[in-house]
């Protein structure tokens, strides 16, 4: 009855196939309508956002709970591969509620490819960053912009929904929250705390650093699928990464000579962690690499 991150795109694609044959004006669509993300915008902080709160406050009631969306809270401490996973038929409902702008914005004839791509990119981001347990939404941008908090959950905001579960419904802005008294009292003062960290010594750290711009992508940092394999078996495609790995190079070489953790690994009681030194292999050749202190 669940459906995992695979099970989704396959659903998802079947959608928007059948959704591209049985709705011709789609194809004819311009590149960017102004007028049309307005109305995406509006129609998502609307009608999707709205509904989608009291959809999942109904969720919480003790009959749907136990039959549907309990599955979904059994990820009390979350990772981004939660935020897809549901049953079924609250997939069918999620699809029709993200449906609602881009159909609506199809039939008033001011829809465009950008809009749509950049909707559906809007939903994944926010989706995953909320479920991946770990605070990463800097203070500034509430400090630039206030109203941004009604408008913007964080990762501490929803992970108090997995903890709290009578709390924080919202889909992506909390106003709804505010609105009806489901804010939960402790979101500014997890945020903040979430922000500050904690300082962890590891027991076993695990030093890298990359060799030159194509081998880079087999190691741990680099893509899973190259990783897999030796450095000499290159894909036919790693070229095409070379401005990317280029200007990989470029940023850490300014970022300095200090090693910077990419991975954290916790095994019972024992914490794992992967430092990358920020430099290639070439660049011990040079003569200030020979006498640079490097900091661990």
């Amino acid at each position: 009855d669940e459906m995992c991150r695979d099970d989704q795109i396959v659903f998802n694609g079947l959608l928007f196939y059948v959704g591209y044959l049985a709705m011709p004006s789609v194809r004819r669509f311009p590149l960017w309508r102004t007028d049309g993300a307005v109305a995406t915008a509006l129609l998502h902080a609307g009608p999707v956002e709205f509904l989608y709160y009291w959809f999942h406050r109904a969720l919480h009631h003790h009959f749907l709970y136990s039959r549907y969306h309990s599955h979904h809270h059994a990820s009390i401490v979350t990772e981004p591969i939660t935020s897809v996973i549901h049953p079924f038929g609250e997939h069918i409902v999620y699809f029709t509620l993200f449906a609602i702008p881009m159909l609506s914005t199809v039939y008033m004839g001011n829809g465009s490819a950008l809009v749509f791509v950049l909707y559906i990119v809007y939903i994944d981001f926010m989706n995953n960053m909320g479920h991946c347990n770990f605070e990463l939404v800097p203070k500034w941008m509430f400090q630039v912009f206030p109203p941004l908090k009604y408008l913007m959950y964080t990762p501490s905001f929803h992970s108090l929904h997995h903890t709290q579960f009578r709390t924080n419904y919202s889909l992506f802005m909390p106003f709804y929250d505010y609105i009806y008294s489901t804010m939960d009292k402790a979101s500014d003062e997890l945020y903040e705390s979430s922000l500050k960290g904690t300082e962890e010594t590891p027991d076993l750290v695990h030093l890298t650093h990359m060799t030159n711009l194509q081998s880079a992508y087999h190691l741990r940092v680099g893509f899973a699928s190259i990783a897999s394999k030796p450095s000499d078996n290159s894909e036919w495609y790693m070229w095409t990464l070379w401005p990317l790995a280029w200007l990989s190079m470029v940023v850490a070489w300014i970022y300095g000579s200090s090693a910077f953790v990419v991975e954290r690994i916790k095994l019972k009681k024992m914490k794992m962690q992967t430092w990358v030194v920020p430099r290639y292999n070439f660049q011990y050749g040079l003569t200030w690499g020979k006498t640079a202190q490097w900091e661990w």
